[in-house]
């Protein structure tokens, strides 16, 4: 996944969106963000329904001080978490793959441009 999110950073021209639905700690993003130069020309929001993983999230977001991202306490399954934060340039859906059906699963690959 790191390596995903590195590649879409070094492809990405400007300031970027990134979206990252059941985001759990955020531990790909953050990851790929400490060993980047560049971090401070990303926006992201991170959803994350569980508060004590989502405050976990947080804490790591402050290690990120000139990179905005917010951590919504949300259901990913509710579209009104995503209000504000679309369009993005990046949008991660793998934490949420934990928690649907297979059939739910092929469904959202399918919506999912």
């Amino acid at each position: 996944m790191r390596r995903l999110i590195n590649d879409a950073m070094d492809r990405h021209v400007g300031p970027m969106r990134i979206l990252g639905s059941c985001a759990g700690e955020g531990r790909d993003m953050f990851g790929v963000l400490s060993e980047r130069d560049n971090a401070q020309r990303l926006t992201a929001t991170l959803v994350e329904l569980h508060p004590d993983i989502a405050e976990r999230a947080r804490a790591a977001a402050s290690a990120f001080p000139a990179t905005h991202v917010e951590v919504r306490i949300v259901n990913a399954g509710n579209t009104d978490a995503y209000v504000g934060a679309v369009p993005a340039d990046l949008v991660l859906r793998v934490g949420i793959f934990g928690n649907i059906s297979d059939v739910d699963l092929w469904r959202t690959i399918a919506a999912t441009p």
